[in-house]
């Protein structure tokens, strides 16, 4: 049996040398994908120096001498609405002592230019035809008030996403600013999911026979893996018959499986089959039970030869043991092929004692919160693997040592999300 860390840093390992490719994408398809190459900026962003408001454009200047009791008139000449290049044109040719009305992301006239005073923050002097004539102001501007310079959000050359980083919508927001419309981001392996057991059927079925239960798991990968970007090949379910089972395995290894999920008959009951499926089709083994609670009969081998080996991940069937096997197992393995560090936890202290067993780590459901005393978290009832329901009013994993049979309230424990945010070694 291997220790939880051991596993870890075989999996990583492994993954570490089988480093996945990248492909060029649209940035339209690229949210939820891992960035292979840095992007850097090719251009200034505001491309051009603007306001900041809907008022008036100054010569900071003028109002050097204003005040609430001897306010400066500037006379107005001209309108700059966004987008309208000729009226800017027309205002560039301004002098000292001329103001011009101007909106909101308007490009500042040349010349000196510097500020922008907010037309509610001065005193419109009107014609009596209505048209704005002139301004007051009664206190001073500063260069620089209410605009928008130019490259103050990105300068050329800069660096704007660097690689590694999952995109997110607000990367998008950022390229498409900058005119890129493609990104070079890590290849997804191809993941093939199968479900073991003579007593599954599927979710939809809407009576259940004595003795048969609904496939929940094969949803849960599903859709667990599609949150990576990740469209899994779902082989369905084998029932318990060696023979068929390896059929599915053999008929996915030749259409290209790169990592193969499987869930059930990996424990060592009369009908856990898989271990020796594996043994006859000349997988290596790599460990078979983890010192690990709920998930211990866990799983990982590799098929073939050469550099297009398939990866195993034999787990338990019970509902919880299969989230803790994707969880602690199979996503830090995909971490380890996007080129990505160690996931990061975060200490919290646990709220309540917590009896766990000797020898073996845990990975419990938790519900964690700031408290009065920092970050806090409740190892929940109902740990059980069937147990699904507890896993509805958790956020987090509480990672328990392998070392004693209780831990004690007040005593910092490990903790993690609920699924890996796949990020640079950042906590979600």
């Amino acid at each position: 049996m291997i220790q939880y860390n051991e596993a870890l840093h075989l999996l990583e390992e492994i993954g570490s040398l089988r480093r996945l490719r990248s492909e060029r994408i649209p940035v339209l398809d690229s949210v939820g994908r891992i960035l292979a190459s840095p992007i850097f900026s090719k251009e200034e962003i505001p491309s051009f120096t603007n306001s900041a408001m809907d008022g008036f454009a100054i010569f900071s200047s003028d109002t050097s001498n204003a005040s609430s009791s001897n306010p400066v008139r500037i006379r107005v000449q001209g309108l700059v609405a966004a987008g309208d290049l000729q009226a800017y044109e027309a205002a560039c040719a301004n002098k000292s002592g001329v103001a011009v009305e101007i909106m909101t992301g308007a490009p500042l006239p040349t010349g000196s230019y510097d500020a922008v005073v907010k037309v509610e923050d001065v005193v419109v002097v009107k014609t009596p035809s209505g048209e704005i004539q002139a301004i007051e102001v009664s206190r001073p501007s500063r260069a620089g008030e209410n605009v928008r310079l130019q490259g103050t959000d990105f300068a050329e050359g800069q660096l704007v996403i660097e690689d590694g980083v999952r995109i997110a919508p607000e990367h998008v927001l950022a390229c498409a600013s900058l005119g890129i419309n493609q990104l070079n981001v890590k290849t997804l392996p191809k993941i093939s999911l199968v479900s073991t057991g003579s007593e599954l059927v599927p979710p939809d079925e809407p009576y259940l026979a004595q003795g048969m239960i609904r496939n929940s798991t094969g949803h849960f990968l599903l859709t667990a893996l599609s949150q990576f970007g990740i469209k899994s090949d779902y082989l369905g379910i084998v029932r318990d018959d060696p023979t068929r089972y390896r059929k599915v395995l053999e008929r996915a290894l030749a259409d290209g499986a790169e990592i193969f999920i499987s869930t059930g008959a990996v424990s060592l009951g009369k009908f856990d089959f898989v271990s020796e499926v594996l043994k006859d089709m000349g997988a290596t083994t790599y460990f078979h039970k983890a010192a690990i609670r709920p998930g211990k009969p866990i799983l990982f081998a590799e098929f073939g030869s050469g550099k297009n080996k398939a990866l195993f991940f034999g787990i338990p069937g019970n509902p919880v043991s299969t989230a803790v096997g994707l969880r602690f197992f199979v996503e830090p393995f995909i971490r380890s092929l996007l080129g990505l560090a160690r996931e990061n936890s975060l200490k919290a202290s646990l709220i309540h004692d917590c009896p766990k067993p000797e020898g073996l780590r845990c990975f419990f459901k938790g519900k964690a919160r700031v408290g009065s005393s920092g970050l806090e978290v409740e190892a929940l009832k109902g740990q059980a693997s069937y147990i699904v329901s507890a896993l509805l009013d958790a956020n987090c994993w509480v990672i328990l040592p392998e070392e004693g049979t209780l831990c004690s309230a007040k005593m910092g424990v490990e903790i993690v999300p609920l699924h890996n945010a796949f990020e640079k070694g950042v906590l979600s």
